[in-house]
Parts: structure tokens; sequence; C-alpha cells
């Protein structure tokens, strides 16, 4: 599809589409079901009339689109969205794997430090500040309730990292510090080989 501003907009979902339906009408379907449950999610927000402004919405998207490529489960969405909002709040980089491989000729690429650091990405959060420029993904509903509603309370306040544990559970584990993180890394992601 070459069209401006689809990239988060395709609302993932179960559709019933006519056998002979053009083009447009297949991406009219999916956009018009994001901006319904785009609307439905900011509803009673306190800020609503703002996150429904062009800019307000690509941010919360863009968001939300890390979320979606990063969490599996809502609980461990709404976390890894309060790392996200911490991160940012304190100017750190995000440094989320999939934006590393955002492209088309990067998507079947695994992220490496290679790709992560590659100074010429607009994407990468390795080496730019803040979200990247457009969403990377199209988040469903859950990824945009979390982006919007993060995990709250004391813990979840100080969690700055966290790493897929890789044991089948599809859960994440989260800790507030560096070296709590590196620990996490050793455990979950490099184990030693025959395990």
């Amino acid at each position: 599809v070459q069209a401006e501003n689809l990239e988060g907009r395709l609302f993932p979902d179960t559709y019933r589409l006519g056998k002979n339906w053009s083009l447009n009408r297949v991406v009219g379907a999916l956009t018009q079901r994001f901006d319904a449950v785009y609307g439905e999610v900011i509803a009673g927000h306190p800020n609503a009339a703002n996150l429904a402004t062009p800019a307000a919405r690509n941010h919360l998207v863009t968001l939300a689109s890390l979320i979606e490529k990063e969490g599996q489960s809502q609980a461990d969405r709404r976390l890894i969205s309060r790392v996200f909002h911490n991160r940012l709040a304190k100017k750190m980089r995000l440094q989320t794997d999939p934006t590393c491989v955002y492209g088309a000729h990067l998507y079947k690429r695994t992220p490496s430090p290679a790709l992560c650091k590659d100074p010429a990405s607009s994407y990468s959060t390795y080496v730019i500040d803040g979200l990247p420029p457009t969403p990377i993904a199209n988040p469903g509903r859950g990824s945009l309730e979390a982006a919007l509603y993060p995990a709250t309370g004391d813990k979840a306040a100080k969690l700055l990292y966290f790493v897929a544990k890789r044991d089948g559970s599809k859960r994440h584990h989260f800790s507030e510090t560096y070296a709590e993180h590196r620990q996490a890394v050793s455990r979950y992601l490099k184990r030693p080989e025959g395990k």
C-alpha cells in the first residue's frame, strides 16, 4: 500500500471483507476500526481532547507500537509501558530491540549490536533520543491502553529495564538497576550450551 500515515493505523482485528473489495476499501475498513478503537481508548481520559490531535495521537500510537512489539501479556504490556515512560522522563534512550530492525529491508533480520548501533538509523532507539519518528507496528487495543495507562505503584515507578524470559511463559523480567538487569540477561538469555 503506497500511502502516508498508515503505519500504526491498520488496526489488527478480525474482519469480514468482500471478495471484490478494492484496496482502498480494505484500508478504509482497517483505519476506520483504528479510529473507533482509539476513540474508545482515549474517551474519559482527562487529556482526551489533546490526545485526539494528530501530534499527540502519533506520540501515543508510536509508543503503543513499541509495546506491541515487546509485550505479549497485558500485565507485561503495562509494565513495559511504565519502563518506557520512566526512561523518557529520565531522558534515557529506550533501547528497545524491535526498533533496530524496522524497515522493509530489515524486517526479517534479528536485532544485533551492528543493527542497533547503526548511526544512520532514524529508528533505532539505541542511537536516537526519545521515540522513533513513526510507529513501527500496528498496535492493538491492549497496547494502546498500556501506552495511555502504564502500570502504577512505587515499585513500577522505579523500573528501568526488562528482558524477555524465553522460558515459554511469554513474560518478561523487570529490573530497577542496570546491575539487576545484567543478572537477568545472564539468567534468561545467556544460558550454557545444551541447556
